[in-house]
């Protein structure tokens, strides 16, 4: 009997990791011409919050966030330089992902992305729902039907446009204390940061954005 459950826990670990290998984060196209010289500001891509939870890039790891929902499975694509570790999870009209890339580790949150779907899109059955506890999820740019107006209020003129995508980026420094090399206590160092932020719109509403940021170290 254990031996038979045991084996049943096994097939459905497998199913429940090929469902989610099944929904990996959409890739956002490469931006070719820039159409500003100058980048964002200040830093577009800091936290994301969902609820009264502010996860930060580069610093909270995945699996916390799975935590804090209470459930997802992790999937993962690629390896070495190309390799990224995500789970999805589903919102009424939306999915989102969290990832984490090669400057992560695998493990700390270095990416966010989401999609307007249509309540019958077939990925939402493989995307756990994030409960209304850890609602809404989104960035301090704002989300998903946000317009440009307000986007560009918080982010300033875009650094590239092609098509209906949008690109916000932002290149700088931030300082942090740092043990790296053994230093007790740790010591103030500067460390190069750079972040994204990329959206679709359709209309005047963003139906899709993709959030990147990762630091020097």
């Amino acid at each position: 009997m254990r031996a038979a459950l045991a084996s049943l826990a096994v097939v459905m670990h497998l199913a429940t990791s090929a469902m989610a290998e099944e929904v990996p984060p959409p890739k956002p196209p490469s931006f070719g011409e820039v159409t500003s010289e100058s980048g964002s500001a200040s830093d577009p891509v800091r936290i994301v919050r969902l609820g009264s939870f502010s996860a930060q890039f580069g610093k909270t790891r995945l699996e916390e966030i799975r935590q804090r929902i209470g459930s997802g499975q992790a999937a993962h694509a690629g390896d070495a330089s190309e390799g990224l570790r995500w789970y999805c999870y589903s919102l009424p009209g939306q999915i989102v992902w969290f990832a984490s890339g090669p400057m992560g580790g695998g493990e700390r949150l270095t990416d966010v992305a989401a999609q307007s779907v249509e309540p019958s899109d077939p990925r939402r059955a493989s995307c756990p729902p994030v409960p209304a506890s850890v609602q809404p999820v989104q960035l301090q740019s704002g989300w998903l039907g946000v317009s440009r107006a307000s986007l560009e209020q918080s982010l300033g003129k875009p650094s590239a446009v092609q098509g209906e995508w949008l690109a916000f980026s932002y290149s700088g420094k931030e300082r942090r204390p740092h043990n790296g090399l053994g230093a007790t206590p740790a010591v103030e160092a500067e460390f190069d940061v750079t972040s994204e932020v990329k959206v679709r719109f359709r209309g005047d509403q963003v139906v899709e954005l993709h959030a990147s940021r990762v630091t020097s170290n």
